[in-house]
């Protein structure tokens, strides 16, 4: 079955590259064009295969029709440069000239001109005509058109049970309780943190997260924790605001913060000041700035590097900027200003950047793992290992303070990242564990028992339930998510936003994912197939995914119905 579809897409492939090279050679008559197009499309497709080799998927579109105001941004040529390596941009670039001495010299786009603008249009139509109907082909120009067709007119199926679904019973969130308690609340979001590594140990016998392994006993800890989508400003937004993920753009750029009632509203309304504080030196990304402001954050701040000694500029600033431990102490510092100023109880968050893409660039000095990585996995495990010990410099920084026991405490990741567990080595391609699981864990020595939940499923939008039920306040909230404390059902939904679309919807011990591209359901027991090897059938089981499934859609829908720009 599978080696068919691949015959078939292939087919489909071949047929369109086709059709778009014979729409040139029948429609242009001039020269000069007829080779400008043809140098263009062979150039492209060449970029388009690089693009593909490297991050072992096609180039989806929608990557970045959502990333166009990001498009000018200083960090965009960071991406570039995680994602390609000097040589693609060489051979590439190499290819212009070649092409043109092939021209000038052997008239390879201008000898046997066979114009028919009559032929040149029904290519053109017959293009698009299978662009719209087929499958996804694996040519690299149809496949980043077809994913344009799909972002435009592409849909999500929705079962019987969305007509009933109801805001005020999804939504509507009221916590009772007396306690006076009003302790500081630092929540950390480690970059890119995946959970898969978590109480492991490298060939070595090293373990890969010490400081969290050291921390888990001491709080409450989810084993089957997820992140809700697979970038930072996704991540934020559901852990504010417990929301699921937008399923096309960002929050950030779409959505009037002002109208959303998220974290830094209700914790004002529990009588709290509240601080952001991101490690990378720019608000300007994603509108990261405006976006939290907008939430009602009282203070929104990024690292000073000013503060940094000549000594620290030179050593301590690399990949994606200062290094996490400087970042966490100045943080604490921010928050400490914070209370005696306001007198105030503090919910803070930071955002850490240190493990961020760039994993080769870890220093020479800090690779404590493998000092001389020899592949993709072990410089990102170099990097997550460092992200991990600079944890602990947060950790000392309020054990020294006097905070840590009388805190709440919230670690986890903005999303996961996959290490070639599947092959893949960048987040926007698939479904797998790697590209959402992160960890969870709360600590408050003064008010929370330690547990282990090791048999449900949560996610990023259960955090901000989580804390209500644990500061046992009375409030009246509009939330998705469910407190972790509950012994209630509990359910992860995952959106993956690019290559093709995927949904996720997981109920320990069951994955099930939804491909829009193919509309093909896979369905995992994740206890007992950890790597997702091989799907089951249980049309009963399929049947009540499918029903979760619409909580996204339907999460979606409700956002730009009554919160869009």
């Amino acid at each position: 079955m599978w080696s068919l579809y691949g015959l078939y897409t292939n087919l489909v492939s071949i047929i369109l590259i086709f059709f778009y090279s014979e729409a040139i050679n029948r429609g242009v008559k001039n020269n000069f064009f007829r080779a400008l197009f043809g140098i263009s499309v062979i150039v492209l497709y060449f970029a388009l295969a690089k693009y593909h080799y490297r991050v072992k998927a096609s180039f989806d579109l929608a990557v970045v029709f959502d990333n166009l105001n990001e498009m000018f941004n200083k960090e965009a040529l960071g991406v570039i440069e995680n994602t390609f390596k000097g040589k693609d941009f060489y051979h590439v670039g190499l290819s212009i000239p070649l092409l043109i001495g092939l021209q000038y010299f052997r008239n390879i786009f201008t000898k046997n001109v066979l114009i028919n603008r009559k032929y040149a249009l029904s290519y053109v139509v017959g293009f698009f005509l299978l662009i719209s109907i087929g499958p996804f082909p694996y040519g690299e120009i149809s496949y980043a058109v077809k994913s344009a067709y799909e972002i435009a007119i592409g849909g999500f199926p929705k079962t019987e049970n969305y007509s009933k679904l109801n805001p005020l019973t999804l939504y509507s969130r009221r916590y009772s309780g007396s306690s006076k308690k009003r302790p500081h609340i630092f929540l950390v979001t480690l970059e890119s943190y995946s959970s898969l590594y978590i109480e492991k140990k490298n060939v070595h016998g090293k373990e890969i997260t010490p400081t969290l392994n050291k921390l888990i006993p001491e709080g409450l800890y989810v084993d089957d924790f997820y992140g809700n989508s697979i970038q930072t400003i996704k991540g934020q937004f559901a852990i504010f605001c417990s929301r699921i993920s937008m399923l096309k753009g960002k929050s950030s750029y779409l959505l009037d913060g002002k109208k959303l009632t998220c974290a830094p509203k209700i914790f004002e309304q529990l009588g709290y000041s509240t601080l952001f504080h991101k490690c990378f030196n720019s608000l300007d990304f994603d509108n990261t700035g405006n976006f939290v402001t907008d939430l009602g954050f009282d203070v929104v701040l990024t690292t000073n590097m000013n503060k940094l000694s000549p000594e620290e500029k030179n050593t301590k600033i690399w990949g994606w900027g200062v290094q996490d431990d400087i970042s966490y102490l100045q943080y604490v510092d921010n928050v400490l200003d914070l209370a005696a100023s306001s007198n105030k109880p503090i919910f803070s968050t930071v955002h850490t950047v240190s493990h961020h893409m760039k994993f080769r660039k870890v220093p020479l000095k800090q690779r404590f793992l493998f000092k001389q990585p020899n592949s993709k996995e072990e410089y990102f495990l170099n990097s997550l290992h460092l992200s991990d010990l600079y944890l602990n410099t947060f950790i000392e920084k309020l054990k020294d303070e006097g905070l840590y026991d009388s805190s709440i405490i919230v670690i986890t990741g903005d999303h996961s990242y996959p290490a070639g567990e599947h092959g893949y080595y960048d987040n926007q391609t698939s479904y797998y564990q790697e590209f959402f699981k992160t960890p969870l864990l709360i600590i408050w020595k003064d008010g929370l028992s330690p547990k282990r939940v090791t048999n449900k499923s949560y996610s990023h939008i259960d955090v901000l339930p989580t804390l209500l039920d644990i500061l046992d306040r009375e409030i009246e909230v509009n939330l998705a998510g469910k407190s972790i404390l509950k012994n209630e059902d509990s359910t992860a939904y995952l959106v993956q936003p690019y290559n093709g679309v995927y949904l996720g919807v997981v109920q320990y011990p069951y994955k099930y994912v939804w491909e829009r591209r193919t509309d093909r359901e896979y369905l995992f027991n994740i206890k007992n197939d950890k790597n997702e090897k091989k799907p089951i059938e249980n049309d009963k089981i399929i049947e009540l995914m499918r029903k979760q499934r619409d909580y996204i859609i339907y999460n979606d829908e409700f956002l730009n119905l009554h919160f869009r720009l």
